[in-house]
């Protein structure tokens, strides 16, 4: 369980950092073209500059956490995990994953 949950703070801070490695990227005109495994991040620094090459690296670095936490998070089943914590603290274990109003 500890393994599951710790997965999830890195989900977290990793998502924290990003934010501004992207909205820089966004600025740039940059953000749209970005892909897995960008082939940037292997060039040589000095043909895009160091200060850009370091954030498509953070940018791709990141990506790779987040896909990394989130089967984690499948294979130890994070959301059953998280229910039995939430019920043993007393917080009502109901949460619907689904974003669609009920009328």
């Amino acid at each position: 369980e500890g393994y599951c949950l710790g997965t999830a703070q890195m989900f977290v801070w990793g998502g924290g950092g990003l934010q501004f490695i992207l909205g820089n990227l966004y600025k740039r005109g940059l953000l749209s073209t970005l892909v897995p495994n960008d082939p940037r991040c292997k060039e040589d620094p000095g043909k895009i500059g160091a200060k850009l090459h370091e954030k498509i690296l953070g940018a791709e670095m990141t990506r790779r956490t987040f896909t990394n936490c989130c089967n984690i998070m499948k294979r130890h089943d994070f959301y059953g995990k998280w229910m039995k914590w939430r019920k043993a603290k007393g917080i009502e274990a109901q949460l619907s994953l689904n974003t669609k109003k009920k009328e």
